[in-house]
């Protein structure tokens, strides 16, 4: 198709009918979806944790195959932390497994910040690791790493992948 300036654009149903500003507003909703809310499932291979009073805060988008994943959880008083390493569901099935992006751990009570990885570990999770040393290696998060979890402390994630 060419394009020849101030010719109006038409609805590709065949009817050559000029394309409305209410079908380009709904044309749009399908290019741009809003994001959704999701609460994932918090698991461990060993004790499970409890959120408790704690607090999820995600949400997804899908376009196409494309999935955009972010959130955070922020630990409550009545947290509990379980054991084993820690892995989080996904909204949308993925297609591959891949890592699929960066994550931030935080401990209020010392202020400390540090980056990690998500790794699919099946196409419905992810779970999170991180360099104990530079260029040492890799080490899944846990209860107690990369260090002992409490109340405030957070996890955050913002994910891209593809959907199956």
């Amino acid at each position: 198709m060419t394009y020849t300036p101030n010719t109006p654009w038409v609805d590709g149903s065949g009817g050559g009918t000029p394309l409305s500003a209410a079908r380009l507003n709904n044309m749009e909703l399908g290019i741009s979806p809003v994001y959704a809310s999701y609460t994932p499932t918090w698991a461990a291979s060993g004790t499970a944790p409890v959120v408790g009073n704690g607090v999820y805060a995600a949400q997804w988008l899908q376009i196409g195959k494309l999935v955009h994943y972010f959130g955070t959880i922020t630990f409550g008083t009545t947290s509990t932390f379980g054991t084993g390493t820690y892995t989080f569901t996904l909204p949308v099935t993925a297609s591959v497994l891949n890592p699929v992006g960066g994550v931030f751990l935080f401990d209020s009570s010392a202020s400390n910040y540090a980056l990690a990885t998500a790794f699919l570990t099946s196409s419905t999770a992810f779970q999170i690791t991180y360099g104990a040393t530079y260029l040492g290696a890799l080490t899944h998060v846990a209860a107690t790493a990369p260090w002992t979890w409490a109340t405030s402390d957070q996890i955050g994630w913002n994910l891209t992948y593809e959907a199956a």
